[in-house]
């Protein structure tokens, strides 16, 4: 859900931010904040740095964004986008980050429309390593959709997936139980209508298994080229998703056997009904789209 600021922004480029980081170019904006190539003046090396917009600087989302950066830095995987720092600079919440060259998995989807099962499974399964890797952490993404997964080319050619933006993650778990509660208030909706599973589109509290409910999402759009609801305001979207009321894949184009019980899985409106993990999700789904190529 975008935050509405008031003005413009007060960077531009070869401010430092931070006595460190020289801005060069924006490369990404959103509703809070904006992302910058810039130069790290230290080691002389490059990094994208991602700025929270001053008028959020003294409210919930500063203390969200800056969680970002201290959840994130805690995994350590190929699949999870690296921070490097973060900090204030004038009352301006900042967080470093690796840069990365490719596109989002939301711009490759705007291009081709739709992947091959194959690619679809590849980039799942990598977006599975990532969501495994924070669970295993305690912390839960809450917001998995295209435009948080970043495609990379690695030295062999192959493309990577990587996860990025934990700003609304929830990072405290009730100990054994896997439930995640945090500094969100109950009845708060954090998060994107379209990938929100009913417990967080009703305001409930989530654990784990919301991820693996927008990972169903994701892999269904990636595939079918559009999201598997009939409407187009947001509001309605959210009641869908409140209410479980999705469109089978192959109500929108032919896929391979089985993956509509996969999708229906790893959908379900009871968070008990889904996959037991991300790892889980991700084998049952290379079982389904690796025999279709």
């Amino acid at each position: 859900m975008s935050t509405a600021i008031s003005g413009a922004a007060p960077w531009c480029p070869g401010l430092t931010i931070a006595g460190r980081y020289r801005l060069r170019v924006r490369i990404g904006e959103g509703g809070a904040a904006e992302v910058w190539r810039a130069l790290d003046t230290t080691l002389e090396a490059p990094v994208a740095i991602k700025l929270l917009h001053p008028d959020l600087a003294h409210g919930t989302i500063a203390k969200r964004f800056l969680r970002e950066a201290k959840a994130a830095a805690k995994l350590r995987s190929l699949h999870v986008v690296q921070i490097l720092d973060a900090g204030l600079h004038d009352d301006t919440a900042y967080i470093t980050m690796e840069l990365l060259e490719g596109e989002t998995l939301a711009d490759r989807l705007d291009r081709v429309e739709q992947l091959p099962p194959k690619l679809v499974s590849r980039f799942v399964g990598h977006i599975a390593k990532a969501a495994a890797k924070a669970h295993a952490a305690q912390i839960v993404h809450r917001d998995l959709k295209p435009t948080n997964v970043f495609l990379v080319t690695d030295d062999d050619t192959d493309e990577i997936a990587k996860v990025f933006d934990f700003g609304i993650a929830k990072v405290k778990a009730s100990p054994g139980a896997g439930q995640v509660t945090g500094t969100t208030t109950a009845g708060t909706l954090l998060g994107t209508p379209e990938y929100m599973s009913p417990e967080q589109a009703r305001g409930l509290a989530v654990d784990y298994r919301t991820d693996l409910y927008a990972m169903g999402i994701l892999a269904f759009e990636s595939l079918t080229g559009r999201l598997p609801f009939e409407a187009s305001k947001m509001q309605d979207v959210l009641q869908l998703a409140a209410e479980g009321r999705l469109l089978r894949p192959s109500q929108i184009v032919a896929v391979a056997p089985g993956f509509d019980a996969w999708f229906a899985r790893a959908t379900a409106f009871r968070a008990k009904d889904r996959f037991d993990s991300a790892k889980d999700l991700a084998t049952a789904l290379d079982d389904v789209l690796l025999l279709e190529g």
